[in-house]
């Protein structure tokens, strides 16, 4: 037998909008619509999200008009499990005058039950006020005041950017103006093309969403710092007839890719796979994977996953009794307020750098490390680590003649690597200046370990560099260079010979391509 679905239809001007609409619009309207559906006894209807009633009880009065919308096969169970599952989808914050609202609520409920929507003049009604002269003029009113529930926040101007916050990355354009704007500000858009009395776009337009909120999981190998997101356009053909107009599009739903603003790829239906491997494309082309991705590079890899540290430590006091008793009575005061500092976490006391620079210059070599213990921990103070990243002791070091001086410089520099190299491209300057000490470096050194350190150092700065730092490097023949040091010191039958020789191979192949 089935049961009887029933649209109920409000007129909410209460008889204005026939008397008013061709005086202020040039243009007959015969109701502002609201609708409810009617099905097994209750009444249903978007209002603060789904409410349901008595027929004939909302707050809408009477109905201006009751639809037959047929009858429905389905079970009242089922029904009701539907319209639950709807509510997260209609919910307050989501209501929008154009295509979230009331009547497409009712136009979604109608589908479910009999497999028909409602009369088109009724879902059109926003779309043909929206496109008189009248409509025209308080479109960027009405957008500025309802865009707010769909994360819109639209300016007096209809030319504005559409949302608001950088991160939402679906935006809703009713001009070519504002199209233009979103274009000439992200590199990749896509725009769906739908239609709310479009079973398919009901369809696939979830998905469309789904996928440009996933793109920002892109992340291009070996590319630090880039938004690769698409910025995924909506446009309603029904209230967007310019944009459609311009692109002639005449079917939804219709899917446009662009990069750069320029037209990369179109389709047209339902077609979940293309829709999917078109997004693919467009990201992988707009931002592709360094070119050193192709390199394998195992032996640095190995390397780099943990910084050369030294792990032996002792007793705050036991270490400042000590350096108290080689300094005697120098800057006493001043490294008591060194001790205090670092074990309370408070503020370093004023001439904390000098007292350091007078122990260093003053203690023997044989007196120096209590001092440099204390150096290894302080450099973990944000103030104190900028204040030795600008003393250019690093660079001499790697200079330096004594092997031992070779390799902590090395070390230091492999620790500092790891972090620029995680950091391109924000960090260009001081890997240039650490490339070419070690290019010297790697001259002057004949201690296998010292090369081993150096040449770590010098391919986490090469992979993945940007072009300045591939040119510096082919500026200073650095190929070259790592092949005689290769030459010299990794033929050697040892194990650091062994990773000498194929890390040297692998800078090699990066700084080939």
């Amino acid at each position: 037998m089935g049961e009887e679905v029933k649209l109920y239809v409000y007129d909410l001007s209460m008889g204005m909008a026939r008397q008013m609409s061709v005086l202020l619009t040039g243009q007959f309207f015969d109701a502002i619509y609201h609708t409810s559906v009617v099905v097994y006894g209750r009444e249903y209807y978007l209002s603060q999200g789904i409410q349901s009633s008595t027929p004939g009880h909302t707050p809408y009065g009477d109905p201006m008009e009751i639809i037959s919308m047929g009858k429905t096969q389905l079970p009242a169970q089922l029904v009701l499990e539907y319209i639950e599952s709807l509510k997260s989808v209609y919910t307050p914050e989501k209501y929008h005058l154009f295509d979230s609202n009331c009547n497409d609520f009712s136009n979604a409920l109608c589908n479910f039950l009999v497999g028909a929507g409602i009369p088109n003049h009724i879902l059109a009604l926003p779309a043909n006020f929206l496109n008189t002269p009248f409509g025209q003029t308080l479109r960027p009113m009405i957008e500025g005041r309802i865009g707010g529930n769909r994360g819109l926040q639209m300016t007096s101007s209809a030319t504005s950017n559409v949302v608001s916050k950088p991160t939402d990355l679906i935006k809703y354009v009713y001009t070519t103006d504002q199209l233009n704007t979103i274009m000439s500000s992200n590199r990749c858009v896509a725009i769906d093309f739908t239609s709310q009395t479009c079973g398919a776009c009901r369809t696939i337009s979830p998905e469309f969403d789904r996928l440009i909120q996933e793109s920002v999981n892109y992340k291009p190998v070996g590319l630090k710092g880039v938004n690769a997101a698409v910025v995924g356009v909506k446009v309603e053909t029904g209230m967007s007839v310019e944009v459609c107009r311009h692109f002639k599009v005449m079917a939804t739903p219709t899917f446009i890719f662009f990069l750069d603003g320029k037209k990369m790829h179109e389709f047209k239906g339902a077609n979940l796979a293309e829709l999917r491997s078109s997004m693919d494309l467009l990201q992988f082309t707009a931002y592709p994977p360094h070119k050193h991705a192709t390199v394998p590079a195992p032996v640095l890899q190995s390397l780099a996953e943990n910084p050369i540290i030294f792990t032996t430590s002792a007793l705050l006091d036991n270490i400042f009794a000590k350096l108290k008793f080689f300094l005697i009575a120098d800057d006493e005061l001043i490294w008591d307020g060194i001790r205090v500092s670092m074990k309370s976490g408070c503020v370093l006391p004023p001439g904390w750098q000098n007292a350091i620079e007078r122990a260093l210059d003053k203690l023997p070599g044989d007196r120096v490390f209590p001092l440099l213990d204390v150096l290894r921990l302080l450099v973990l103070e944000p103030s104190v680590l900028e204040y030795f990243t600008k003393d250019p002791t690093v660079i001499e070091n790697l200079l330096h003649e004594d092997t031992s001086a070779q390799q902590s410089a090395g070390s230091l520099s492999f620790n500092i690597a790891r972090i620029i190299h995680d950091a391109y491209p924000d960090e260009e300057e001081w890997a240039c200046e650490i490339v070419a000490a070690i290019g010297q470096g790697i001259e002057k050194t004949r201690d296998d370990e010292a090369l081993l350190r150096l040449l770590a150092t010098l391919g986490l700065l090469v992979q993945y560099a940007p072009a300045s730092i591939l040119d510096l490097c082919h500026a200073l023949n650095m190929i070259a260079v790592i092949g005689k040091g290769v030459e010299c010191m990794g033929s050697k039958n040892t194990d650091t010979s062994s990773k000498i020789s194929q890390i040297g191979t692998e800078i090699i192949k990066m700084l080939e391509l």
